[in-house]
């Protein structure tokens, strides 16, 4: 899968699947809060390495060297220059057989449960840092990003999730797990202030021909 820069300005950008998320900037994070992100990622190994203790060792000799494969036609369809061709976008992200499953795993969790991110934009920035995951993990808190639109699903979701659990938000998460707690919290103040005489539910419903009971 490929994700494509649509448009970027100054300190703020968007990438898109099908849709378009914009990011602003934001406060950087703390020299702790960085290496504790990095260590729940990369286990011990990532504190020694950041400390200095663990320098890249050369590797020398033919043993270390490998076959490289003929790379026109991957460049054909994932090089950068030819996919912004015509479409007027630049390729943000494709995969690296190099990164770890598990430290990619980690990354995303950590930006998806710690700042926010959605799964594209976490991985935009990791590409954007040349898969450097130590780099992406500084960077994440210096953007905000900003959610996409809440679609119908979505809305009527979170009525129906705030008739069962009132204001757990912890709660209402769980039928919302792609929306972070204070996307939630934002959302319902928002949602108060227009909550008229039927609900959306109600109106959902009734489009579609059914009764909510």
């Amino acid at each position: 899968m490929h994700l494509c820069l649509l448009d970027q300005g100054e300190g703020t950008g968007a990438i898109s699947v099908g849709h378009t998320v914009q990011v602003e900037a934001m406060s950087g994070m703390n020299t702790r809060s960085v290496q504790r992100a990095l260590n729940s990622i990369m286990g011990p190994t990532a504190e020694a390495m950041a400390n200095g203790l663990q320098e890249p060792a050369m590797r020398i000799g033919a043993e270390f060297q490998v076959a490289i494969p003929d790379m026109s036609e991957f460049h054909s369809t994932t090089d950068p220059d030819s996919m912004s061709q015509g479409s007027g976008s630049i390729l943000v992200w494709t995969p690296n057989p190099n990164l770890k499953t598990e430290y990619l795993d980690g990354y995303l969790k950590v930006a998806k449960e710690q700042f926010g991110y959605g799964m594209e934009q976490a991985l935009g920035l990791l590409y954007w840092h040349k898969y450097n995951i130590e780099k992406a993990v500084e960077d994440l808190s210096n953007f905000c990003p900003i959610q996409e639109e809440w679609n119908m699903e979505d809305k009527v979701t979170f009525e129906q999730a705030f008739q069962y659990h009132g204001k757990n938000f912890q709660r209402i998460r769980t039928m919302l797990p792609e929306k972070p707690i204070s996307g939630l919290v934002k959302y319902y103040y928002l949602w108060k202030r227009s909550y008229s005489q039927y609900s959306l539910m109600d109106k959902h419903a009734k489009k579609n021909g059914r009764r909510i009971v």
